[in-house]
């Protein structure tokens, strides 16, 4: 249940689908509501950890959400696209959670969140995860251009090369997960 506009220029213009009138709605969801909850876990986040960063905020998100919709192994149901999948490894960076095509890294779990981020400099040394101590990278190639060995069978992402990449997370976009 959320407020909706006033009147007869919100979503629920006639006021049937709801107790309360034209003035609310129950059916308001997607990324339209997730946006506004997301940041507002956000915000609790940094109240309790001023000195975090951006880098640091996105894996507490990651790393604390709660699996949502179909069973973790199962079989994706109604309107979800595949099911939920793992990189296949043991480490974070080496992309061992969780992810699903149709939820991410799950639902936000503030509490969970939020806890995490009390406590996230003190494991890591009290340095920021920022855009200034990001690790970048760059080389000059010659030739032309060069095929991306696939990670192979065991669990791990297989199908990338071909233009595609992994993520920070070992995740290859549109492959196939085992």
């Amino acid at each position: 249940m959320t407020t909706d506009r006033t009147g007869n220029s919100g979503y629920n213009a006639t006021g049937d689908s709801d107790p309360l009138g034209v003035d609310y709605t129950s059916t308001f969801g997607g990324t339209s509501a997730a946006t506004p909850t997301v940041s507002g876990v956000v915000a609790l986040m940094l109240d309790a950890n001023e000195g975090l960063g951006w880098r640091d905020v996105a894996d507490i998100l990651a790393m604390s959400a709660s699996l949502t919709g179909s069973a973790y192994g199962g079989a994706g149901t109604g309107f979800e696209v595949g099911s939920w999948q793992s990189g296949g490894t043991n480490s974070w960076n080496g992309g061992g959670s969780a992810f699903h095509l149709s939820y991410g890294y799950g639902m936000v779990n503030a509490f969970a969140a939020v806890r995490m981020a009390e406590a996230w400099l003190v494991m890591h040394d009290g340095v920021a995860q920022t855009s200034a101590n990001e690790l970048r990278v760059t080389a000059a190639m010659s030739g032309g251009p060069i095929n991306i060995p696939d990670a192979g069978a065991g669990g791990q992402c297989r199908g990338c090369g071909g233009g595609q990449c992994r993520d920070r997370h070992g995740l290859c976009e549109g492959s196939d997960y085992t």
